[in-house]
């Protein structure tokens, strides 16, 4: 057997000068992660506002999806039950609120009923008693983090057959707005709400009476919500 010389790993880098420099050459500088850190900042600081963005948007559509999802449950509960209810919010707040509704003319009524008969009047009170221990279903929620509700109107019919719109602002102490009704034969009041986020971005909702539907805008802006109407 021939012995043959090997060459040593110093002497293989000697004689191929270029692999040494090649093996040195694969890590990276530090001016090298300096740069790619700064790049990284930078792109951060563009990426993070559109992710912003849309989760804002995202959160007010999400928030008018679950008004309207609420209004469809009070209305279905209205004709079940076949009691009127109530669905109100805080302006420039999160809150809202559902709950039975009871008329504030009772009085008025009662005194109609007096002139049909005592045994009538009897009967009717004696309903609602029944009706209010019976039935108790109410609650409470909020909308989405920083989704507010922005205001809101109704409109109405006057006795010349004139459409008024009036703004669902509360006026009594508690800062809760004027009740939106739904009623056991499926009609309910004619409002528009809107509700905003942080950005200043709005989204109007408008609920239809004769049919209790209700649909939503695109987004719009300050301008754009405080120009449209319900329609």
């Amino acid at each position: 057997m021939r012995w043959q010389w090997q060459p040593s790993a110093t002497n293989r880098d000697m004689a191929h000068p270029g692999a040494r420099r090649d093996h040195r050459a694969s890590g990276f500088t530090l001016f090298e992660v300096l740069l790619v850190l700064t790049l990284v900042v930078v792109m951060s600081s563009l990426v993070a506002p559109l992710l912003q963005n849309s989760l804002a948007s995202f959160r007010l559509r999400s928030s008018t999806d679950s008004v309207i999802a609420a209004w469809s449950k009070i209305r279905a509960r209205a004709i079940e039950t076949g009691h009127v209810y109530q669905f109100r919010f805080i302006e420039d707040d999160s809150k809202y609120r559902v709950e039975r509704w009871y008329t504030d003319n009772r009085n008025s009524q009662r005194d109609q009923d007096e002139e049909q008969g005592e045994e009538g009047n009897e009967q009717q009170s004696s309903d609602e008693l029944r009706q209010d221990e019976d039935d108790n279903w109410h609650y409470e929620e909020s909308l989405s983090e920083g989704v507010k509700f922005h205001g809101g109107d109704q409109s109405t019919i006057d006795e010349e057959g004139e459409k008024l719109v009036e703004s669902l602002e509360g006026e009594g102490a508690d800062d809760w707005s004027t009740p939106i009704l739904f009623f056991p034969d499926g009609t309910t009041s004619t409002v528009s709400i809107v509700l905003r986020n942080d950005l200043n971005q709005f989204q109007r909702t408008t609920l239809r009476s004769l049919t209790g539907v209700a649909r939503a805008s695109q987004l719009l802006s300050e301008t754009e919500a405080q120009g449209a109407n319900s329609r």
